[in-house]
């Protein structure tokens, strides 16, 4: 497990009743023992920047201080990038411009930021978009052009699809569901040859949508993700519902990079 490489994909405001109706890939995966599956809580307020930096953290945003999606600034946190980092790992991200200002450049350049690719940066080789309509499948060919040109040792690809869709037409609307199927089509594409390539993936969301298109609050169907780790062995699942912070620690643990004592929480038991 020393040399394992990791690939995020946080499919932006999936929530968790969706995922399992629409995502025939991925629950097939489960079926057959190559994937896991877990039910997750989310940290609360429920919005997209602050649980950005809970999945990067490990922390609540009480604790990161990221509380609105309003406050724009550089992460103030240890973080896998930065972590990664310090262990001389190669990162990337393939995501929305907000990630960029958390975790390279504050406030976010729409020329200059748009593509990067300089080592000395937390993200090394990013790029970047700002529509919240772009489409997922071009995020995606996005991600596989860093995976293929820079072989990251942490890649997170980020495409906004499920969230746009949700808060245009609701959590529970069939344009909703339609694009969960979206997405586990394009992970149904690139999953198998990152897997010969020696990734392993975990595949969850920030938050869930609600049936009218909103989230930031404590409702289940805001609050509860799923979370998929595929891989050659994946991590014995269970039924236990897994705290949000869980999975930035377990990511480390996986990676066989020490974690910090700010986050808190054990990763998943392997």
């Amino acid at each position: 497990m020393a040399n394992t490489k990791m690939i995020l994909v946080i499919l932006d405001g999936l929530g968790y009743d969706a995922a399992t109706q629409e995502m025939g890939y991925m629950e097939g995966m489960v079926q057959v023992g190559k994937a896991s599956k877990w039910k997750v809580k989310t940290a609360l307020p429920s919005n997209s920047r602050p649980l950005y930096e809970t999945l990067h953290t490990g922390m609540t945003p009480i604790e990161h201080g990221v509380l609105t999606n309003d406050i724009v600034r550089l992460s103030t946190c240890d973080h896998l990038f930065s972590i990664c980092r310090a262990n001389e790992k190669t990162t990337a991200a393939a995501a929305y411009s907000w990630i960029s200002e958390l975790y390279n450049k504050s406030p976010y350049d729409s020329v200059e930021d748009r593509e990067t690719d300089d080592e000395s940066l937390n993200i090394q080789h990013g790029r970047f978009y700002e529509k919240d309509d772009y489409p997922d499948s071009e995020l995606f060919a996005d991600a596989e052009l860093l995976i293929r040109r820079h072989h990251p040792d942490y890649m997170l690809i980020h495409p906004m699809g499920c969230d746009y869709k949700g808060h245009v037409f609701g959590g529970t609307s069939d344009q909703y569901f339609h694009q969960a199927s979206k997405a586990d089509q394009l992970l149904a594409t690139y999953i198998p040859n990152w897997i010969r390539k020696d990734y392993e993936i975990f595949v969850t969301a920030d938050h869930g949508m609600d049936e009218k298109g909103s989230h930031g609050g404590t409702a289940d169907i805001v609050q509860y993700v799923p979370l998929y780790h595929v891989a050659r062995n994946p991590i014995p699942q269970s039924s236990n519902i897994i705290n949000q912070c869980s999975i930035a620690p377990t990511i480390l643990n996986r990676m066989n990079i020490d974690i910090p004592i700010a986050m808190q929480l054990p990763p998943i038991k392997t």
